[in-house]
């Protein structure tokens, strides 16, 4: 099953939750015994089917998912994001461990992105976006809190903004993101946005 996975979490209860070539949303025990991908008890067999839907098509409990990444927030919720834009956006998707979703939302995005998301306690998801079809990378990081709404968070140097070329992220409880560039560079932000060394 993990053979040609495509994404990969653990959750707050220590549980692995990944996607599989075939699109499956599973999730194992930490010690690799198959378990219901929502709620409790074992997996259910799933049938095989041709495509999952992408991320702005999931419901409740979703069990396959085309073109997605996810995250496993101190919030506790598992969020999956998509990787390639549909009319032009980004849409995420968290869900509770009884797989209810319990918010959606979308921002702006370039053609696709493999950036992971990122989620604090509170619930706000972080989407690192990189343009890379006007020149040099351009990297945004848009957040998007627990009502849907989203808004442009960082921006890029060329655009006024404090981000270069830090391609990697990490988010702690209360939404400080460190950021991290090629040349060793790392930045700190603090949960109002506003950096707080380089």
């Amino acid at each position: 099953e993990t053979h040609g996975a495509r994404a990969l979490a653990v959750d707050v209860d220590a549980s692995i939750v990944f996607i599989s070539e075939d699109q499956r949303l599973l999730r194992t025990h930490w010690h690799g015994e198959p378990i219901a991908t929502w709620g409790e008890g074992a997996r259910v067999n799933m049938s095989t089917a041709d495509s999952g839907p992408a991320v702005f098509e999931l419901g409740d409990q979703p069990l396959r998912v085309r073109y997605g990444l996810l995250a496993a927030g101190w919030s506790g919720h598992v969020c999956i994001q998509s990787t390639i834009e549909h009319e032009q956006q980004c849409h995420v998707a968290c869900y509770d461990r009884a797989g209810k979703r319990v918010f959606s939302g979308k921002c702006p995005r370039s053609i696709f992105t493999n950036h992971r998301p990122l989620v604090d306690a509170g619930g706000n998801v972080y989407v690192a976006d990189t343009n890379v079809l006007e020149g040099s990378p351009a990297i945004t990081v848009y957040r998007i809190d627990p009502s849907g709404r989203s808004v442009a968070w960082m921006g890029p140097r060329e655009r006024g903004g404090l981000l270069g070329q830090e391609e990697l992220m990490a988010c702690t409880p209360n939404g400080t993101l460190f950021m991290l560039g090629h040349e060793g560079a790392m930045r700190r932000f603090g949960p109002d946005g506003r950096g707080q060394f380089v």
